[in-house]
């Protein structure tokens, strides 16, 4: 079994989780509203630039320039995304510059831009790897049950591409990769991030579906009385 397929495995409930969460049944029927899909598509054009600041981040630490290249065109990739998102998805004229962001969209990218500066690298792959495989997961498994008159029905393109499909089997490899040259602790730590990764995925389909704004006065006081 490959160590990836070992991966999979443990996080198989949270795909099950993300796949029963009401956004994504709502999004599949159609009957998701405007108002969250479009915080949804708020919420993701800002993970993703910080997801391909860790992206570049990764580039920079990398020792082979095939390396350097496969995940600065990863980051690149990533900043187009955002660009889509928002010419597709948004209203014309929209303009956000500072949107009203979910707990998980704050603490999510500053988590992986974290790893990707501090942890080894091994981690910082890992930690990257989620969000490409349950995308396109999610992707397919959504997609599947869209009707022709859903009017989220281009959502569907974003992440069905074979373009995309291919981006993330090379991503997996290269954590195969790594695993095969690494020792039971570091796959010990690898294996720990991408569960946090992918348990943050989740909470982002979660938080953008009940539309939880990151309540800063709320943590403070936490903190406070702790």
């Amino acid at each position: 079994m490959k160590f990836t397929d070992h991966l999979w495995q443990q996080i198989s409930p949270i795909y099950q989780k993300i796949l029963s969460n009401p956004f994504c049944v709502e999004l599949a029927s159609g009957q998701l509203s405007q108002e969250r899909f479009h915080f949804y598509i708020q919420q993701d054009a800002h993970y993703l630039m910080h997801y391909s600041r860790a992206l570049a981040l990764i580039a920079g630490r990398s020792h082979t320039p095939q390396m350097i290249d496969i995940f600065l065109n990863f980051a690149l990739d990533s900043i187009a995304a955002k660009r889509r998102l928002y010419n597709t998805f948004l209203p014309e004229g929209y303009c956000d510059s500072s949107p009203n962001l979910s707990t998980a969209c704050i603490v999510y990218p500053r988590y992986l831009i974290a790893t990707a500066t501090t942890a080894s690298l091994e981690e910082a792959i890992a930690s990257v790897v989620p969000c490409f495989w349950l995308y396109r997961e999610v992707g397919h498994h959504v997609g599947s049950q869209m009707g022709d008159d859903n009017p989220y029905l281009l959502w569907k393109s974003t992440y069905s591409s074979q373009k995309y499909s291919d981006d993330t089997d090379k991503l997996i490899a290269i954590l195969d990769e790594i695993a095969d040259k690494s020792s039971n602790s570091t796959l010990a730590r690898i294996e720990d991030t991408f569960k946090d990764c992918s348990q943050f995925e989740w909470q982002f389909w979660n938080d953008a579906y009940y539309m939880h704004y990151f309540q800063k006065n709320s943590v403070n006081n936490a903190i406070c009385a702790a």
